[in-house]
């Protein structure tokens, strides 16, 4: 099964999080973050925070939050995490690099990818 290059999932990590972020939910400048509304719930008040010094972003109404745009979509849009890169990539014209991997190495790579979004 061929598999999204580290190069490109590092490449999607790495995109500015407020410019992406703000495609999606209205973002207003608050001191050194950015504030909006939930996107995941209904609601009159922000709750919804980006940091892009701290690179993280927050929704304090659901709970959610990840450390970058790959984590956003998946909460954003319910995929899980090959699925958010896909969309992801598609949404801002990158295209993704595949490898095809031995079963033992392809196993690495999906341990790692988990254990990367167990520390977010």
């Amino acid at each position: 099964m061929p598999l999204i290059s580290q190069d490109s999932i590092n490449e999607l990590r790495g995109l500015n999080l407020e410019t992406v972020i703000g495609k999606h939910v209205d973002l207003n400048k608050s001191g050194s973050s950015f504030k909006g509304l939930s996107p995941f719930t209904k609601e009159n008040t922000g709750s919804f925070f980006v940091h892009p010094t701290k690179e993280i972003w927050k929704c304090f109404s659901s709970g959610k939050g990840g450390a970058d745009c790959i984590s956003f979509y998946e909460a954003m849009f319910d995929l899980g995490f090959y699925d958010a890169c896909e969309k992801l990539a598609y949404d801002e014209g990158i295209e993704l690099i595949r490898v095809n991997l031995s079963p033992e190495a392809e196993a690495k790579l999906k341990k790692e990818q988990a254990e990367w979004k167990q520390i977010q």
